[in-house]
Order: structure tokens, then C-alpha cells, then sequence
């Protein structure tokens, strides 16, 4: 090697060194960037999980209030049905000589007027935030309670009106005479009436026990 490739080597590695300290300085420079930006990205991620499990809690919060309002109803309304259906009942058990000496029927059918409480559960929902219920079995209890047994809950009510109301017309037909309960159409309606009333009691008792599971299954949320 002669002395000017000797020289240009040392010049090499002069510079170098002098590099050197400015490479460590970017690169540590670098990694608090990445860092700080990595942190950011945490805190804000966990302020956004923060912020949308707390809006979890308040929806589950209002949620209990509903369905403890629900299971109110739907125990007041299995009572009426109950009451209603053994008065059909015991219509049914007359005979010819006791419908005679009855006379005149009053009747005093109520109809179901009771609402599902979902205004809370529909306007969650519709947020697309129900996902954000963590407890993947309180949130599939939630919505089979609202989008099957309520719904079909919903529609055995529309029938026992429908078909009470259909009761009421057939007595009325006849000025109400209990003499109308020789009807065999009308004796099928009463006995379609109680059928419903059996299924619909059956509905509101596992309602009522899927409400209670769901509001036990919050605690501790």
C-alpha cells in the first residue's frame, strides 16, 4: 500500500468518527419518535376504549331499568290472561240447563295493551355500538331477548286480541245469551282463546327468566 492510499483511509476513518456521535444522535432520535408516537397511539386507543365501555355501562344501566319494567308488565299481564282464562273456562262447563238458567253473559275481556320497553336497546343498537359490550353472552342474551323472544312474544299478543275480539262479536251476535255457547264455532274460538293463553303464559315465564338472567349478568359489568 503506498502513502497516498494510507492517507485516504485515515481520512476515511476520521470522518467517520466524526459520523459516528451524529448517527447515534438521529438514531436515538428516531426511536423516541417512533416511541412517542406509539405511545400516542396507545393513549388514544385506550381513551377510545375507555370512553366507549363507559358508554356500554351507562346502555346497560338504562337496559336493567327496562327490563324490570318489562318484567313487571309481562307478570301483570299473565295474571289478567290467567283470570280471563278461567273464565272462559268455566263458560265452556256449562250445561245446556245452566246456559238457560244464565241468561244473559256479561262479558269483561280485556285486551293486551302492553308495550315492549326498547327505546334504549333500539337506539344502541342502531349506533352499531352493541358491539362494544365485551361479555360476548350478555350481548347475544340481549339481543335474543329483544330480536326473538319479544318478537314473538309481540305476535302471540296480537293473536289472543285478535281472537278475543273474535269472541266478543260471536257473543254479541246473539245479545250476548249464553245459549250462544252451544256455538261449536264459537265453543272452538274459546277453546283457541285458552290454548293461546297456556302458550302465552309459557312466553312470558321464560321472558321473564331470560330478563332476569341478562340484568344478573350485568353485575360487576
Amino acid at each position: 500500500m503506498n502513502n497516498t492510499d494510507s492517507s485516504s483511509l485515515d481520512s476515511s476513518k476520521q470522518s467517520f468518527k466524526k459520523l459516528l456521535p451524529q448517527l447515534k444522535r438521529v438514531t436515538i432520535e428516531i426511536i423516541v419518535i417512533v416511541f412517542s408516537v406509539y405511545v400516542s397511539i396507545w393513549l388514544t386507543n385506550r381513551s377510545q376504549y375507555n370512553m366507549e365501555q363507559e358508554e356500554a355501562r351507562a346502555f346497560l344501566s338504562d337496559l336493567k331499568n327496562d327490563l324490570e319494567v318489562d318484567i313487571h308488565n309481562m307478570k301483570d299481564e299473565k295474571a289478567k290472561i290467567e283470570e280471563s282464562k278461567n273464565g272462559i273456562s268455566s263458560l265452556l262447563k256449562l250445561s245446556k240447563k245452566q246456559m238457560e238458567e244464565v241468561g244473559y253473559i256479561d262479558m269483561k275481556i280485556q285486551f293486551n295493551t302492553r308495550r315492549n320497553i326498547e327505546a334504549n336497546y333500539e337506539g344502541f343498537k342502531s349506533s352499531g355500538k352493541i358491539g362494544n359490550i365485551e361479555k360476548r353472552k350478555l350481548k347475544n342474551d340481549i339481543l335474543s331477548y329483544y330480536q326473538e323472544h319479544m318478537s314473538v312474544t309481540t305476535e302471540m299478543e296480537k293473536d289472543i286480541n285478535s281472537t278475543k275480539k273474535d269472541i266478543i262479536e260471536l257473543f254479541g251476535k246473539n245479545n250476548f245469551n249464553a245459549n250462544s255457547l252451544s256455538d261449536p264455532y264459537l265453543r272452538t274460538k274459546m277453546n283457541l282463546y285458552i290454548g293461546i293463553v297456556n302458550s302465552l303464559a309459557k312466553a312470558y315465564d321464560d321472558d321473564i327468566k331470560l330478563a332476569k338472567t341478562i340484568i344478573n349478568e350485568m353485575k360487576g359489568y
